[in-house]
């Protein structure tokens, strides 16, 4: 068996936004591809634009030497039917197995403003700009709450695991898990739960984002790493301002641009021998910040930097 290592991927977030489907709208499935193979990466995250069929999906990776690193669900299980969504999540699962791949990401998503049951265009971009990030919109979850959601997660790991797929928790902004008191209540509910790291949505939500990983690394199965500009993030902060719009002002970029100290968060994954994915992500405007343009800025400053 070959020996694990670090593996690039990136995200079609760039690209296109799957929370806010008017950003990058234009852009079709061949020219993102095609703008990650020429970055120089080597993987994709699944996204919303992509066929959800292995027949359809495999060739177009096939024709630009990428494979499917890992794919999000969003989880409801704070408001839908418990069975329900096991088996909406088991059906997701054996679509990720079919394709080979070994991540899959989750969050939970009630009460978040633009990740509505079902998904809708309309709502996730109008509805949500009604919303402001900060202060805090969302409901603060009770004790039984965070038992019934950690109970539900460890139960979904358990089906992803019987099918060969590690499942990563998001702590996301805007949702249920998004401060870092919040991320600890959930490590505590579900301490079987493993998790997807993303430095800058803790960044963003004011956690330490260092730390974070740090006391997580041992359960940390995938990352996704984006840098920060803290000028909007503090802008937002000071309330009153959509996620929408923090993105459209450039609240999020790339390794190698932003405050997120990123040589020591190679460090801490070197230290403690982490092998996987990392998946470069920045949800910006794509017609501001050209895709290719950051994806390979990036690509080129985790090789110079990491060595990766």
């Amino acid at each position: 068996m070959p020996e694990a290592r670090v593996r690039l991927a990136a995200s079609s977030i760039n690209w296109h936004n799957d929370d806010f489907p008017i950003l990058g709208s234009d852009y079709w499935v061949d020219t993102i591809l095609r703008g990650m193979r020429d970055a120089g990466f080597e993987g994709t995250e699944f996204g919303s634009q992509y066929p959800i069929a292995k027949d359809q999906l495999q060739p177009l990776l096939d024709a630009y030497e990428l494979v499917l690193a890992g794919g999000w669900f969003s989880a409801y299980l704070l408001t839908r039917d418990a069975a329900q969504e096991r088996e909406r999540f088991t059906e997701w699962i054996k679509f990720l197995e079919s394709m080979g791949t070994k991540i899959c990401t989750i969050a939970e998503a009630s009460y978040c403003p633009f990740k509505p049951y079902p998904p809708s265009p309309v709502d996730q971009h109008w509805a949500a700009l009604a919303v402001p990030l900060f202060p805090y919109q969302l409901p603060q979850l009770t004790a039984q709450q965070w038992s019934s959601l950690g109970k539900g997660l460890e139960e979904l790991s358990e089906i992803a695991g019987e099918h060969g797929v590690a499942l990563g928790y998001h702590p996301h902004m805007q949702t249920v898990v998004q401060s870092e008191d919040q991320v600890w209540a959930l490590a505590e509910a579900a301490p079987n739960l493993k998790f997807t790291i993303d430095t800058g949505h803790l960044r963003f939500a004011g956690a330490d984002e260092i730390a974070v990983l740090e006391r997580l690394i041992e359960r940390t199965v995938h990352l996704h790493i984006k840098n920060t500009r803290d000028r909007v993030c503090d802008a937002a902060r000071a309330g009153n301002m959509p996620f929408a719009f923090a993105i459209t002002e450039g609240c999020f970029t790339v390794p190698g641009d932003g405050g997120i100290d990123y040589p020591k968060v190679f460090e801490i994954l070197k230290q403690n021998d982490y092998t996987g994915w990392l998946v470069v992500e920045a949800e910006q405007n794509p017609e501001t910040s050209d895709p290719v343009l950051y994806a390979t800025l990036a690509r080129q400053y985790i090789r110079a930097v990491a060595g990766w």
